[in-house]
């Protein structure tokens, strides 16, 4: 049997139980370290992994946010990105503001660090968020351009009063950010 083949197969026992039982059944896999265009693209094997079940979902999050997209697509549901927040006090997950799915992780994870520790320069932002200086100082830029955040290389950039508000569904905690400018 070819590695497709071999991969299709591994599931497929599940796949039989839950629909004779009519049941979900979850199975975690890694994805590779290599990005993609198509984040279902990262799932580390085989098509066969993806080929068998009825729907796949990947999550993505920078090695150091609290935010994260959910990718789901399947045979029964509509395909769509949610956007997450990790509640670590509660060990759960919280559905963001849908057009926060729209964000890149890298920007997820400026936008949560900005959340919380505004105003910060672009080589703050690096260093917090353990990113390349010259790409965060160049991506924020761009966020800004975006109207995703607003100040400068100078004094530092913080969020817009629009996206510091709610932070998911355990209710407002207020802006966290006191715009300068």
């Amino acid at each position: 049997m070819n590695l497709y083949g071999e991969d299709y197969e591994s599931l497929n026992g599940l796949k039989a139980l839950a629909d004779r039982f009519t049941v979900a059944i979850g199975v975690v896999h890694h994805d590779r370290k290599s990005e993609a265009q198509d984040p279902f693209d990262t799932i580390s094997g085989t098509l066969g992994l993806t080929a068998g079940p009825d729907t796949i979902m990947v999550l993505k999050r920078g090695k150091t946010a609290a935010d994260a997209v959910l990718h789901v697509r399947g045979r029964d549901v509509e395909e769509a990105k949610h956007a997450l927040r990790w509640e670590g006090h509660v060990g759960t997950w919280s559905l963001l503001d849908p057009l926060a799915a729209e964000v890149s992780v890298e920007r997820l994870q400026l936008i949560d660090a900005l959340r919380d520790h505004a105003p910060m320069k672009p080589s703050e932002l690096a260093t917090w968020t353990g990113g390349n200086p010259g790409a965060v100082r160049k991506l924020v830029r761009e966020m800004a351009a975006d109207g995703q955040v607003e100040g400068n290389g100078t004094e530092g950039y913080y969020l817009p009063t629009s996206i510091t508000g709610n932070r998911g569904s355990t209710g407002n905690s207020g802006n966290g950010v006191t715009p300068h400018g």
